[in-house]
């Protein structure tokens, strides 16, 4: 499998946020379903493009969002045990929420143009020109 070095650009972080939000809200609804492999799969969406996102980051934004991740990786260690009772459950809902609030807040893509690395800027100006 090759792989393939992007470098940062708006509108992939952009596309990488959207995704996540999408997949985001999938979590919170498939959360109770009763599918156990739903959840699985949203989580690992969820957590993927939030990554894709922190890799675009200036190192002090990324280690902001990166405890984000951290919180839904633990959820994940829950999720993926399939033993999720009702108070685990609430619990869950209650964290993701106060994550969804945060990232919208802090890493929105359109509050997040002077975190994006150097190298993006570097890479626009030369467009722009």
């Amino acid at each position: 499998m090759k792989e393939y070095h992007v470098k940062p650009d708006i509108e992939l972080y952009t596309n990488r946020y959207i995704y996540w939000k999408n997949w985001h809200r999938e979590l919170l609804e498939v959360l109770d379903s009763g599918n156990q492999k739903k959840p699985v799969v949203a989580v690992e969406q969820v957590i993927s493009n939030l990554t894709e996102m922190e890799r675009m980051l200036v190192d002090e934004k990324a280690a902001a969002l990166r405890v984000e991740i951290d919180k839904i990786c633990a959820i994940q260690k829950e999720i993926k045990k399939h033993n999720i009772t009702l108070a685990k459950e609430v619990g869950m809902r209650r964290e993701l929420e106060s994550i969804d609030r945060k990232i919208k807040r802090d890493f929105s893509y359109t509050k997040i143009g002077e975190s994006i690395r150097e190298e993006f800027l570097q890479r626009q100006e030369s467009v722009s020109q």
